[in-house]
């Protein structure tokens, strides 16, 4: 004859058994709802957060050259609009998509012209990896685009850059108390290959608003990736400003460049803060 205690505690155990099973269940499928469901308000999106004003401690740019820039309400570039629309006209635009959503990029800057820079960004919030797709091209194949990477040292500023342009062009980037002192370029083919070294005069002249323009200045070969610069995307400016016999700069009242004149490839630079 069956004991009715036995027969009773063992249909207790079967329902807390289903109990706890159903628990767990609702509490997976909550844990997985919050981690499909991460927005830009999450930790992990957060890390990579992009901040100009980490870049222009002394205040956002207003433009530079032709460009005039204009931000979001969190600081972050949204648009380059040339000025002269007349001589020139384009804009600019800049994208800050979802990090990790279906395999996407951290930004997206797109010349509606000529090409579009599909960036993914480092833990320090500055671009890593860079695949520029041209507009004329037939796909994201053969020599439609050109790909970009970046490394920079514990300052935030860019030391090494790497593109497929010139044979897999390579750029060693040496600094010394915050300034370069030394850039080496060399590219697969050996057609390019050069040092250069900078100097900064015996009065060293504080570079007090952020002032960086690669190629002139440093002979860094970046071409249309300079924009990302004033983007606050490529790494924090030298200490000081480059001089030799073919820079002239100009200054405003709070001691910011405004402008610089390169005499050795007739190109003038401005900024406006």
């Amino acid at each position: 004859m069956p004991n009715n205690t036995n027969c009773l505690e063992h249909m207790k155990m079967r329902k807390l058994t289903t109990f706890f099973t159903a628990l767990a269940v609702t509490l997976a499928s909550s844990m997985a709802l919050t981690s499909c469901g991460e927005d830009e308000d999450s930790p992990s999106y957060r890390r990579k957060q992009v901040d100009p004003a980490k870049v222009f401690t002394a205040g956002l740019p207003k433009g530079f050259d032709e460009w005039v820039i204009e931000y979001d309400t969190s600081g972050r570039v949204i648009r380059f609009d040339t000025k002269d629309k007349q001589n020139f006209d384009n804009t600019l635009t800049v994208e800050y998509p979802m990090e990790g959503k279906n395999g996407g990029y951290d930004v997206i800057i797109t010349d509606p012209v000529n090409w579009t820079f599909y960036i993914t960004l480092g833990e320090n919030g500055f671009v890593d990896y860079c695949k520029q797709v041209y507009k004329d091209s037939l796909g994201d194949t053969g020599e439609g685009y050109d790909e970009w990477w970046f490394r920079y040292n514990s300052d935030g500023q860019m030391c090494w850059m790497k593109r497929t342009e010139g044979g897999n062009e390579v750029t060693d980037i040496t600094y010394k108390d915050g300034d370069i002192i030394k850039v080496v370029q060399t590219s697969g083919d050996g057609i390019e290959d050069f040092t250069e070294t900078i100097n900064y005069g015996d009065n060293p002249i504080p570079n007090k608003c952020g002032a960086m323009f690669f190629d002139s200045c440093f002979s860094i070969d970046l071409d249309e990736m300079d924009v990302a610069y004033w983007a606050g995307l490529l790494g924090k400016a030298t200490k000081h400003l480059p001089i030799n016999e073919y820079h002239t700069w100009i200054f405003d009242d709070n001691g910011y460049a405004i402008a610089i004149g390169c005499s050795f490839n007739n190109y003038d630079h401005t900024m406006m803060w």
